[in-house]
């Protein structure tokens, strides 16, 4: 399971896009010392959300220390807008082999629709260059938006050159979707390929979910379908349980009881005659319930295609380059 602290709603931002009512609150470590009695035997993973989670960097340590004092080493992420990040940041994740996920829309002028000026641009920037450095395991968030989609292209372009070699889309369906934004998402992607095929440092420049769909593609297996209410457990700065991102502080969906289980409600009936629903995300219960329901297309089911098909058309430049290279040994 993993288990997501809203260590705090406070934030030192104000993303358009945020899906999280500010506040000042803080989750009481006492607290979280019940959560951890609680679920200790299911957790495997947990991951630091807010809000800003690094303005609370002393807090993230002490949760960190004491589930070590109480013999439990489980693996740590932390969310984050990527502005408070410094060497006591730097040492923690050394230490405990943390994961971070650092936000960023991709190249400036991308940013600047949504997130931040130039300056903290360059500060986030920065710290991801401190990250890579350091050999910290990093992944780059980067919201897409029917505002920003123009600079796909050149934003991808400007992570495999800084050597941003994880970058997870992560699309707004709360968002307003027409066809033609959905059109232009294709065509940027569609113009990206070329920068998906790339190796870099032995690497190859990894875009989620592009990335998750050419391995089940090529290891012809079905995908991880959402299980709703069994792997995840969200727990707000007031203590209050939920089973998903999307439904916290929705106190229809509070988990009162541990064995509490949820109904995923998607209507996934159409999906059946789909020739990618084996590797289709569709039946995520957080995403169908936070999508726009005024948006032009079904943006969850219409995204899912793009990216399956992205990762096809890479998987056959894949084959074809290895045909050519075999070829080439033979001659």
């Amino acid at each position: 399971m993993n288990l997501v602290i809203y260590i705090t709603d406070k934030c030192n931002l104000d993303c358009k896009y945020c899906f999280v009512e500010k506040g000042n609150n803080v989750i009481l470590f006492e607290t979280y010392k019940k959560i951890f009695e609680e679920y200790k035997k299911l957790v495997e993973n947990i991951t630091f959300f807010g809000g800003e989670p690094l303005l609370q960097l002393e807090l993230i340590k002490s949760i960190i220390e004491y589930n070590e004092k109480e013999g439990y080493n489980f693996t740590y992420t932390i969310n984050t807008n990527g502005i408070n990040i410094d060497d006591k940041v730097i040492d923690l994740c050394k230490k405990n082999n943390i994961l971070i996920n650092v936000s960023l829309d991709g190249n400036i002028e991308s940013n600047l629709k949504n997130r931040f000026d130039e300056s903290i641009f360059k500060v986030v920037e920065n710290n991801i260059k401190i990250l890579s450095e350091a050999n910290i395991r990093f992944v780059v968030n980067y919201v897409v938006t029917p505002n920003n989609l123009e600079y796909i292209y050149e934003s991808l372009k400007y992570f495999l050159q800084n050597k941003i070699l994880k970058v997870s889309l992560m699309i707004n369906y709360d968002a307003f979707w027409t066809r033609k934004n959905i059109e232009q998402l294709r065509k940027e992607l569609e113009k990206a390929i070329p920068l998906m095929l790339k190796i870099t440092d032995n690497q190859f420049f990894k875009v989620y979910p592009i990335f998750n769909k050419l391995n089940y593609l090529i290891e012809e297996k079905p995908c991880t379908k959402c299980n709703f209410g069994k792997d995840s457990l969200i727990v707000t700065c007031d203590g209050k349980k939920y089973p998903c991102i999307a439904f916290a502080y929705n106190r229809e969906y509070e988990v009162k009881e541990k064995n509490q289980r949820f109904e995923n409600l998607c209507d996934n009936t159409k999906c059946h005659e789909c020739e990618y629903e084996s590797i289709c995300d569709n039946n995520c219960m957080c995403r169908n319930c936070s999508s726009n329901k005024e948006s032009e297309v079904d943006v969850n089911c219409e995204c899912e295609k793009i990216f399956i098909e992205i990762a096809k058309e890479i998987l056959i430049k894949m084959l074809n380059h290895e045909f050519e290279k075999q070829q080439h040994k033979e001659y």
